[in-house]
């Protein structure tokens, strides 16, 4: 039963999209695509919320890829929580894009736009739940390809080629790390699936050091961490609004996901230096994101930049989570790793608003130039009243749901 659900939410997924791309008329492309995404994700959502209510992991065999290595989903509470993620803010995007897309009415390749963001959103819902390195590296590279894409839609735009490049290029060199990381695991417990990784530790303290550091390098690329946050402030400004909201929202998670994965499961009982390490890098990516920030006039470029910050603020969890864990301090641990994924969910909540309100802002200002966007409560009053519970959000300002992951944070240090 639950294999043939998730065959069923896969072609829930593609179909409408499909089916977007042979419609001539492009308003009824976009309901139907984008509106079938909507329907996909809540779908989605409402199965994950029930399977997470069983408890138990769940597994679910998929056909074999190569004849020597088995493939299958593995769903545990971890997987369940950024499905969740992934299902809540796609739903939001994709009724929100079956209007906001019309700009790309004039032009066939807006009729591909749904495919493209129902297959990123399928892409990471796969990346979370794959049990096996083939599995996951198939999800992983569908899911950048997808994105890809999106950024440069509007490929007309010198702008938008140039971010796509630059995306393309830091993308392939982040699953470059993520290979040579998974690579070093067959080598030392000779399986392909999660499960035979985590059952077999590391014992050359090099070899444990190369595989983290390689997966670092992967999961961090994507996630945005400073210094490798180069193809963010390219990507989020150029990609239309409703992408931008799922890649700041959902998608630089993935590497949250991935680090995550790899530290309190893949690896275990890492040494406290990895954790010290991810702390440190937390640290910078929080100062150099705000610093970056406040002096962008570009809307989006702005928002980028701040989930540059705030991507740090998850890691200042995460890797004090590790660290507290590797030096006996198991309750702390929990609290800090608890805030760290609380933020996630309040980032992607808070960041897809702010994303989705530039887009209206956009729409209705022609201008991303924040010196020129005067008087937006007059002329635009719900969306500046969204547009200011998001600021407020994302400013740790009480009683937003920014603070409150936040505090757990710095409470637990």
């Amino acid at each position: 039963m639950p294999s043939a659900l998730s065959y069923v939410l896969a072609s829930a997924f593609l179909v409408p999209g499909i089916l977007a791309l042979l419609i001539r008329d492009p308003r009824r492309s976009r309901v139907v695509g984008f509106g079938g995404g909507a329907v996909a994700s809540f779908l989605g959502l409402v199965v994950t919320l029930v399977g997470a209510m069983g408890g138990a992991p769940m597994r679910i065999p998929l056909p074999a890829p190569v004849p020597w290595a088995a493939s299958e989903l593995f769903i545990d509470g971890l997987s369940a929580f950024f499905l969740a993620l992934i299902f809540f803010i796609g739903f939001l995007v994709s009724v929100y894009a079956v209007g906001y897309m019309k700009e790309f009415d004039a032009h066939r390749r807006g009729q591909a736009a749904p495919l493209l963001l129902n297959l990123l959103l399928l892409s990471m819902a796969f990346v979370v739940s794959a049990g096996d390195m083939l599995s996951f590296l198939l999800g992983w590279e569908a899911m950048s390809l997808a994105s890809y894409f999106l950024v440069v839609l509007d490929h007309e735009k010198r702008e938008a080629r140039q971010a796509g490049l630059i995306y393309l290029i830091a993308t392939h060199i982040g699953t470059g790390g993520i290979l040579l990381a998974f690579l070093f695991l067959v080598q030392t417990t000779g399986s392909f699936s999660f499960n035979g990784f985590a059952a077999v530790p590391i014992s050359d303290p090099a070899i444990l050091s190369a595989t983290f550091g390689f997966a670092l390098l992967g999961f961090g690329t994507k996630a945005g961490i400073f210094p490798l946050h180069i193809w963010l402030p390219y990507a989020h400004p150029e990609a239309p609004s409703p992408v931008s909201a799922v890649m700041s929202g959902v998608m630089i998670k993935m590497g949250i996901y991935g680090i995550v994965r790899f530290l309190f499961y893949l690896l275990p009982s890492p040494p406290a230096s990895f954790g010290a390490t991810l702390l440190a890098l937390g640290l910078l990516s929080g100062v150099f994101g705000v610093l970056y920030a406040i002096v962008q006039h570009d809307l989006k470029r702005l928002l980028a930049f701040h989930s540059v910050e705030n991507i740090g603020i998850i890691l200042i969890g995460i890797g004090a989570a590790s660290l507290c864990q590797a030096t006996g301090r198991p309750d702390a641990a929990r609290l800090l790793l608890v805030g760290g994924l609380f933020h996630v969910l309040n980032h992607a909540t808070f960041k897809a608003l702010l994303f989705l309100g530039a887009g209206a802002v956009l729409q209705g200002a022609h201008t991303r130039n924040i010196e020129k966007l005067g008087g937006l409560m007059r002329g635009m009053p719900l969306t500046g009243v969204a547009f200011l519970a998001g600021s407020l959000a994302i400013s740790a300002v009480p009683p937003f749901n920014g603070f409150a992951s936040e505090f757990a944070i710095y409470r637990g240090l």
